[in-house]
């Protein structure tokens, strides 16, 4: 039996250029757009997280784009052929796209939580137990805050030089009140994307006030069990997963 002979690059890139149009212009009408838009509009006018996240790479894949549909060689074939790296590119965002990977994949699972009128001494212990620095506090089953271990150090800081000395029965509450920004946290739902996980920790950079972290849970609320934390030490992983592009 002959062999299947391999698609053009030029038809694979121009097929995953039309899923990714298809999507975006079936956004556009749920939107309320009934009037057909050029792809930079619809890129533009996009409200998905991964749009934003391969906005510039989106730009540069519609030129080749235009390129291979609108110029071609006398005997008709195109004038550009995309290299096997540049069609993987626009494959892999199509497909990321279409099914965007869930930040719940990299967040911490089984996490830790504490209630306000817990001793810090013994949670601290827990936290060191676990080798971690970052722990929800849940009063009456919604998140109230978050305790750091550099919300510990201030609040010990305080006490050291207020001449009072450490007391490790001393509540998880009155340690809260150290905290630098109490609302330094952020929370998303069990679906979320890593795009919209690192949306949250880049606005945050930009702002100057990063959340300490992000809060996965079952209600994307702050009343929800939590599934999953993740915090701005998970931006490398959460940039190779949701596909970075240097």
């Amino acid at each position: 039996m002959p062999h299947p002979v391999p698609r053009a690059n030029a038809d694979r890139f121009l097929a995953a250029f039309r899923t990714i149009e298809d999507l975006l212009s079936r956004d556009a009408e749920r939107n309320g757009g009934g009037h057909r838009r050029a792809f930079a509009e619809l890129v533009d006018g996009s409200g998905r997280p991964a749009v934003q996240h391969f906005r510039r790479e989106l730009r540069e894949l519609q030129e080749l784009r235009n390129a291979i549909v609108h110029k071609a060689t006398r005997d008709g074939r195109p004038i550009a052929e995309p290299h096997d790296d540049t069609v993987e590119l626009i494959e892999g965002i199509a497909r990321r796209m279409a099914e965007p990977p869930p930040a719940l994949t990299i967040a911490a699972r089984d996490v830790m939580v504490c209630h306000p009128k817990d001793d810090v001494g013994m949670v601290a212990m827990r936290m060191r137990s676990r080798g971690v620095s970052t722990m929800p506090v849940l009063d009456r089953g919604a998140v109230v805050g978050l305790l750091t271990s550099d919300t510990i150090t201030r609040w010990m800081a305080a006490e050291l030089e207020a001449g009072r000395g450490l007391l490790e029965t001393a509540p998880v509450r009155d340690v809260l009140a150290h905290a630098e920004h109490p609302d330094e946290h952020a929370v998303l739902p069990p679906g979320a994307s890593a795009y919209e996980a690192l949306a949250l920790f880049r606005r945050g950079l930009e702002s100057g006030r990063t959340p300490r972290a992000v809060l996965i849970t079952a209600t994307g609320t702050e009343t929800g069990r939590v599934q999953g934390l993740l915090t701005p030490a998970d931006m490398p992983r959460l940039l190779e997963l949701a596909g970075a592009l240097g």
